[in-house]
């Protein structure tokens, strides 16, 4: 699109030239984040998360704890379903859990 070559690595990402260049949406596709370290500045702690489709599952590995939100209901994250929406839960865990492992994500670990 630039008329620059491209460069023979892996890139985290896909390109949004076809979305650039159409009016067709980019396909749909999970989202991951992972944060496995405490930070000073407003209170963080470790966790990941998997976005899939209209919901949100947030590990929290101090207490290795699910938070579950249907952010088309509930874009405040303010109901947490993970005690009633236990396959749905369940489901998106174990992509987490297989994304994590297919990256080689780096874990807390306790002190």
């Amino acid at each position: 699109m630039t008329g620059i070559t491209s460069q023979s690595s892996t890139i985290d990402g896909v390109s949004l030239a076809p979305l650039l260049k159409s009016s067709k949406a980019l396909p749909t596709r999970d989202l991951f984040w992972h944060y496995p370290h405490y930070h000073r500045v407003g209170g963080a702690r470790p966790y990941s998360a998997i976005l899939s489709g209209d919901y949100r599952l947030i590990h929290f590995y101090e207490d290795n704890r699910d938070e579950l939100y249907n952010l088309a209901k509930d874009s405040s994250e303010s109901l947490d379903l993970s005690n009633s929406e236990i396959e749905i839960k369940n489901t998106l865990k174990k992509k987490l859990d297989a994304w994590l492992q297919s990256t080689s994500a780096q874990l807390p670990v306790n002190n």
